[in-house]
């Protein structure tokens, strides 16, 4: 509890970063690998980082997008905690209850807000910081240039050897680092202190007092005072003195990546990258779902083109077939015309019998004319002793059985003369028989 307390001293008198305003137009520039964006005694500094040659440089100016970003020591709280076990789960379950009982809200302390950083490697010993971030943007950081880039603390880009308490200037404002026995960081604040005086000296005495009661390995063999005002070291005896430390004045440390990323991001690049990655989700989508379509459109068109192609091997076919078509169309007409040689039904002997015997003891009706065309239409002509003698053969010709395919109820007519007779015009067609050439037969009388 008392670390929580540490971090409470940390954090009065820092500023929270405020959230800078995101746009969706904004170009996301790709981070170059060994560039980053690290507070200093004047701000905020870029810093061209070379892991492979052990050096770094400064840049002039943030031109690119930084791989990593430091956020500063003084808006950061930083508890160390002690825990039974070195699992990293049960330690961060751990600490967020003891933070929740301490009173940060859930939201303070979301899985980008909070990281637990162990300060021995080896596992021996289970404690560790647990640092937890504001969420806000550093300033004078321009959301699409950071929203791809690593964050993680200030302190940490500070190589470090164990058993130190370093002190060095970010914006101006003192802030204190102590290192574990490993070199690792057990712990840092950013100080209430303007200078290094007898109130510097006194905060870190309590510092260092709150860190062994803890029960925490706190070594510190020396402070090392990292800055370039000349005016400090003239201080420095007297701080000494107060503090019961040996002081020393070393210059400005260049700084070095982090072994691997941290947890800790603002909220605004969170969201950034939460609205990227929807974007990317719903575009993969839409791909596949224009893929799918464009598949979809090429198998139906690939259907079409068989079949057509299909269709066309067929009317070639077809067509190549044509002249034997073409001979079995008049072998088959040739054939229907000889219906009337070969089907007695169909023989004009036969269609005059059947009018002969439609006739039979009739002298009321006289035909005069008896014509078969194509063997399928037959025309009659004569004349009747009276109209209702023309009407009641008609009757019969319509009721005759050999006749009543033939059609005479349409093509039948009869006019009177004047000398009281009926002249009788008949045509009908035989219904089962199609069109057939040959030459027609007349009969007369």
């Amino acid at each position: 509890m008392l670390g929580v307390v540490l971090a409470g001293l940390a954090l009065e008198g820092g500023d929270w970063y405020p959230e800078l305003p995101y746009s969706k137009n904004s170009a996301v520039v790709k981070p170059t690998p060994d560039l980053a964006w690290l507070p200093d005694a004047d701000g905020m500094q870029a810093w061209r980082v070379r892991a492979r040659e052990g050096k770094a440089e400064r840049e002039s100016g943030l031109r690119k997008a930084p791989a990593w970003v430091g956020l500063a020591t003084r808006d950061l709280a930083f508890v160390p905690m002690r825990f039974m076990s070195a699992d990293r789960a049960q330690q961060e379950g751990a600490a967020r209850l003891e933070l929740e009982t301490a009173g940060w809200t859930e939201a303070d302390l979301g899985d980008s807000r909070m990281d637990v950083f162990p300060v021995d490697p080896t596992g021996r010993d289970a404690s560790a910081l647990v640092v937890v971030a504001p969420g806000g943007l550093p300033p004078g950081a321009d959301l699409p240039r950071v929203v791809d880039a690593c964050f993680a603390p200030a302190v940490k880009f500070h190589p470090m050897e164990g058993g130190r308490l370093v002190l060095s200037q970010e914006a101006g404002r003192w802030v204190m680092a102590i290192s574990h026995e490993s070199g690792s960081l057990l712990y840092a604040q950013g100080m209430s202190s303007m200078h290094l005086d007898r109130d510097a000296a006194a905060e870190l005495r309590c510092v260092l007092a709150g860190l062994e009661l803890q029960d925490l390995p706190v070594t510190v063999r020396e402070v090392v005072v990292e800055t370039s005002e000349d005016a400090t070291a003239e201080m420095l005896p007297e701080f000494a003195e107060i503090l019961g430390l040996p002081v020393r004045l070393a210059e400005l440390t260049q700084p070095t990546l982090p072994p691997k990323p941290t947890r800790l991001a603002p909220d605004a690049v969170m969201e950034a990258r939460h609205a990227r990655r929807q974007l990317r989700v719903a575009l993969t989508t839409m791909s596949f779902v224009i893929v799918g379509v464009v598949l979809a459109l090429g198998v139906f068109a690939a259907k079409i083109y068989f079949r057509e192609q299909a269709m066309m091997a067929e009317t070639e076919r077809l067509e190549a077939l044509e002249p034997q078509l073409e001979e079995i169309r008049l072998s088959q007409q040739l054939w229907n015309g000889l219906g009337g040689s070969i089907e007695r039904d169909q023989y004009a002997v036969e269609i005059v019998h059947q009018l002969v015997e439609l006739m039979k003891g009739s002298k009321s009706v006289r035909l005069t004319r008896i014509e078969l065309v194509n063997n399928d239409t037959l025309i009659l002509g004569g004349e009747a002793s009276s109209v209702s003698h023309a009407v009641e053969f008609k009757g019969k010709l319509i009721s005759s059985p050999y006749f009543r395919d033939w059609g005479f109820d349409q093509g039948f007519t009869s006019r009177p003369t004047p000398s009281g007779t009926a002249t009788i015009q008949a045509e009908g067609k035989r219904n089962a028989m199609g069109n057939q050439a040959g030459p027609g037969l007349v009969a007369a009388q």
